[in-house]
Order: C-alpha cells, then structure tokens, then sequence
C-alpha cells in the first residue's frame, strides 16, 4: 500500500512539475525599472452607464507602476489573461489564429513576470493612459504595457464594459461586450456609431484620471491602438491634462461624424502598420488637414513601422516569436517590429 501511495505522489507530482513547465514566461523587458501589475474597479456613481441604465458605470483598469530594481523584495509571475475570462478569451481570439499555427487552448498557458512585493516607498512617475482596440480587452496589451512601464512611466490600461469583449469584475460578475460594431466602408470610413462610442470611451478616460489622482496641473500621455488611438485624439479634446497623443494604427473616428473634426491642438502621432496608408483611411487625411488648418503650428507626425501589421501593436507580436511563428502565415497576422520608415 505504502508504495503505491508514494507512486501516486509521484504522479502527481510530475504532472504538476509538467504543467508548471509548460507555462510559457514573457522576456522580463530589459528597461531601467521592474514593473508592479495591478487591478482595480472604478465606479463612476455620477454617471448611468450609457449602455445599461440599471447601474452605474463600472469600469475595470490594470496599473503598471515602475519600481527601482532595489526596491522590489520579490518577484512572481502572474497570468497574462485573468484566469476567470481565458474561455471566452479563446472563443474570441483563437478560431482566426489557428489555422496560421497558433495552438489550441493555450491561452492561460502565458504567464508575466512581475514585481509583487515592493518597499513602500511613493515615487510619482509620468501617466500614459492606454486604450485598447474596438471590442478588445485590455489584457492583450498587458506586455506592451509593461515595457512602456519599465522605462519609467505609470501606464494605465482599460477596458470598456459592453464595447470590451467581456470584462470580468472582482465579484466575479462579468460584462459582454460587442455592443459598438463597425464594418469598413472605403468611401466613407468615419462611422456615427463609433463616434458615439468615442463619446463613451472618452468620459470613461476622464473618470479613470480623476481616480487615480491625476490632478488639473498634471501632464498625461494618452495612446492607444486602434480604435483606442481615436480615443486618445478625441480625449485630448476635452481634457486639457493630456498634453500629447499616439494613435497605433487606428482610423480617425470623429473627423468627420465627432469632436476631432477641428483636429488637436498639442501633440499627436499617427503611427501606421505597412498598409495604412492616408489614401487607404481618409480619415488620416481629413484629422491632419483639420489640425494643420485650425491649430498652425501643432506638432505632428506620421511613421509607418515596416513590416508591421495592425496587431503588431499589440501583445500578439511577441508570442509570434514565443511560438516560432514569425516565418509562418501567421505573420500575415502580426509581425514583431522591424524598423521605422517615414510616414504615409
């Protein structure tokens, strides 16, 4: 008896050595800072939820705070995708990745590793604030987060309940998301319903600065990709505490529909994936022209990363490489970047 219960332990053991093998670690950046990760609801009572109007807004965010390498006690590693979604994460985002490669059920297999034990010691670091892509969640962008991070800025992520694929609260209660939709229209590419949804996202943003501390003197970088670069744009708008913008490949909703059609005053870069092009999105053409006109002056600029594609900005790009995908159709998908080439 006692040899088969010590032969059990063994199994069970190995399996669990094999499965604790099997996660897969992204690269810890080699940046000046290690970086602490933590999620936090936000509730906005002065504000029905525009989607719902049986609750106020929720919102969830993840905080990517800088620590001095001496300063950080411990280190440990945290799932890329919280656990409680990686179902719904896969339905969503793995049947378009698998014929290119990509396997099956792999999504809670990434693991970040992080600083979770910190001296407490308060240090104040510049904001970016980072809006993720229409219908995504901001866990994709988790690692480029990260990164940003660890070069010495707090970057701040969000989703945005009933636009984001799902979000999942710390009660466990969970919010679909799909309720802002678009289909691409060459001849006319700017949308009456995303610049609505603009609208959402950009009330959503204030909020998140006002409760984090961010204070009407202090200085904010907003970015985003996608849809979330439209965002940025539009947040700059409104709220005089961001003082520059990035757009990673995102269309210019509401240059012609929203509030981007006087274009920004402070500065903005478009920053395009191999086949953006201002010819292909007329709304490039028409947010540049709008801020060339109405604010002489304004920085601006636009770069193209070659061999980029749309998802490159996000975390998909790294586990190309993870996988040993880069040489593979799945790099028709998303490619690491490769170099800066001038803009469109």
């Amino acid at each position: 008896m006692r040899s088969i219960v010590i032969t059990a332990i063994t199994g069970l053991v190995g399996q669990a050595l094999v499965g604790a093998a099997a996660k897969l670690v992204f690269e810890v950046p080699d940046t000046p800072y290690l970086v602490k990760w933590t999620s936090q609801e936000l509730i906005d009572h002065g504000r029905v939820d525009p989607f719902n109007s049986s609750h106020a807004r929720r919102l969830m965010i993840s905080r990517f705070t800088p620590v001095p390498p001496r300063e950080c006690k411990r280190t440990c590693r945290r799932p890329w995708i919280e656990p409680g979604i990686v179902t719904e994460i896969e339905e969503i985002f793995g049947p378009p990745l698998y014929p290119h490669g990509w396997p099956e059920g792999i999504y809670g297999d990434f693991e970040v590793e992080v600083c979770c034990d910190q001296k407490t010691r308060k240090r104040d670091f510049p904001v970016v604030l980072f809006g993720p892509g229409l219908n995504a969640t901001r866990h994709i962008y988790s690692v480029l987060a990260q990164n940003l991070a660890g070069m010495g800025y707090e970057v701040i992520t969000m989703d945005h309940p009933y636009e984001s694929n799902v979000v999942r609260f710390p009660d466990g209660s969970k919010i679909y998301g799909g309720r802002i939709t678009y289909e691409w229209d060459e001849e006319d590419p700017d949308d009456p319903l995303m610049a609505w949804g603009q609208e959402v996202r950009v009330a959503d943003a204030s909020f998140v600065l006002d409760s984090i501390g961010v204070g009407p003197h202090d200085k904010v970088v907003a970015t985003g990709h996608s849809t979330g670069g439209a965002a940025a744009a539009a947040l700059m708008v409104s709220d005089t505490r961001v003082v520059a913008g990035i757009n990673l490949d995102g269309t210019m909703y509401g240059s012609k529909y929203g509030r981007l059609t006087s274009g920004v005053d402070r500065p903005f870069l478009l920053l395009a994936s191999k086949t953006h092009t201002f010819t292909l999105d007329r709304t490039w053409e028409d947010f540049w022209q709008a801020t060339v006109t109405n604010h002489p002056g304004t920085w601006l600029k636009a770069l193209r990363i070659s061999e980029a594609q749309h998802t490159t900005y996000s975390d998909f790009a790294p586990i190309g490489d993870m996988l040993g995908l880069r040489r593979t159709s799945f790099c028709e998908i998303t490619c690491w970047v490769t170099s800066l080439a001038p803009g469109p």
